[in-house]
């Protein structure tokens, strides 16, 4: 129980330790994630993270063993390093940058002070090594290959001070300055490949990192049109509903396949005198009049290679079974993710009957006029030639069988002249 006890405390207690390193060396949450600047100054803060407290098992025993050794510059300076760097990558009021310049200024010290009282070929050189990975890691590319040129510095100022005992220590250098040479060449040119490869990865990794945060914005801009694309969408869907059931003509939405009513509007059903839920268990041949069903899709199917709405004049049935003359114009929709034929009808009785008397009005006017040409002009023609016979001879009296033909031909002229009138009167 003490011991699960103990655990959860230490949880808690490295819970907020992290977050209060975080908080004190991740200064600039304005950069998105696919920014290589803010990878870097993540993993220096995992870096500052573990190396405070993971430091103390490497300081702890070097401090004893110089104390004991009597390394005392060598002890002093390996405590002062550790508590420095810590107070100084925890001081927000500094600049980021500046703060891991300093800590890795502090190392390289460290560095030189181990090479000088270890030896060259000693940890010295592993901490020079590591810097490299690190500020290739950590710091700016152009700053990367700066630390090797500081690695190089340290090492020959080591070589210097131990090849002209500027300085005393207890280690005595085996080596002469030929395999100093050598040995210093080797860890330049590890340095500079790792530096270049950690520069290359990064590189790389920063390429990927703005490909993806352009996918990404493009996403987010397709996103954001297909989000305004299906609220257009809703909307029209909106029009079309009112627009549909509002609308004052009939309109039927029919399956072009099974000549099924799929959906039909309040206009539809006041015309033909149906309800919805009967519409929709009917088909089109129950409004259509069976003489005009031949072919019945010719009425109602536009054709897509024209692309144009149809318009046909045909009759419709009622249901108390009276039809009536209707003009139905037809374009294709989708409807339920298929394709449907929608229908506009409109009842055109009225238009056609009015057409239908103006028709037979015109009728009559031909009838009244042919009249006019043939049956009055024939007995006035009689009667003019009668009466050029009567006049030829003026002394005589007039021939009784001639008085009777210009009789018969008066009488067939009334005869005409009233039936146009008749005629005459029928058309107003």
């Amino acid at each position: 129980m003490y011991l699960k006890d103990i655990t959860t405390m230490m949880s808690l207690y490295w819970s907020n330790y992290k977050t209060f390193v975080s908080a004190s060396t991740h200064t600039d949450h304005s950069l998105a994630s696919e920014h290589v600047v803010y990878w870097k100054e993540k993993l220096f803060t995992n870096f500052i993270t573990y190396l405070l407290p993971f430091c103390l098992v490497a300081i702890v025993p070097g401090i004893w063993i110089s104390i004991v050794e009597g390394y005392y510059i060598f002890a002093c300076f390996g405590v002062f390093t550790a508590v420095a760097t810590g107070m100084i990558v925890l001081k927000k009021s500094w600049n980021l940058l500046m703060r891991k310049i300093i800590v890795f200024l502090m190392i390289y010290g460290l560095s030189l002070i181990l090479m000088l009282y270890l030896g060259l070929f000693g940890l010295g050189m592993v901490y020079l090594l590591a810097l490299s990975v690190l500020v290739a890691l950590l710091l700016p590319k152009n700053l990367a290959y700066w630390a090797i040129a500081m690695n190089l510095v340290v090492c020959i100022g080591c070589v210097t001070l131990r090849t002209l005992n500027l300085l005393e220590t207890r280690v005595a250098s085996p080596y002469n300055v030929g395999i100093w040479i050598a040995f210093i060449a080797n860890l330049i040119f590890l340095c500079l490949v790792i530096t270049a490869l950690i520069n290359k990865m990064i590189s790389h990794m920063e390429k990927a990192m703005t490909t993806r945060f352009k996918l990404k914005y493009l996403l987010r801009q397709e996103t954001a049109k297909g989000t305004l694309n299906d609220e257009l969408i809703k909307e029209s869907e909106a029009n079309y509903k009112r627009l549909f059931f509002l609308s004052p003509l009939p309109m039927i939405v029919l399956d072009p396949d099974t000549l099924k009513f799929l959906q039909v509007n309040e206009a539809a059903m006041l015309e033909y005198g149906y309800d919805t839920d009967e519409f929709l268990t009917m088909n089109f041949s129950d409004i259509k009049v069976e003489e005009d069903m031949t072919p019945p899709e010719r009425h109602f199917i536009p054709d897509l290679n024209i692309g144009q709405p149809l318009k046909v004049i045909t009759r419709h049935r009622r249901r108390n079974g009276e039809t009536f003359r209707v003009e139905v114009r037809s374009d294709i929709i989708i409807f339920g993710g298929k394709q449907a034929s929608l229908l506009i009808i409109r009842d055109i009785t009225k238009e056609v009957n009015y057409l239908e008397a103006i028709e037979a009005q015109n009728q009559q006017l031909r009838e009244i006029a042919w009249t006019q040409s043939h049956s009055v002009r024939k007995p006035l023609a009689n009667i003019l030639s009668l009466t050029a016979l009567i006049s030829a001879k003026p002394t005589e009296l007039p021939d009784t069988q001639l008085l009777t033909y210009l009789s018969a031909s008066a009488n067939e002229l009334d005869r005409s002249i009233k039936s146009i009138i008749e005629n005459a009167r029928s058309v107003h």
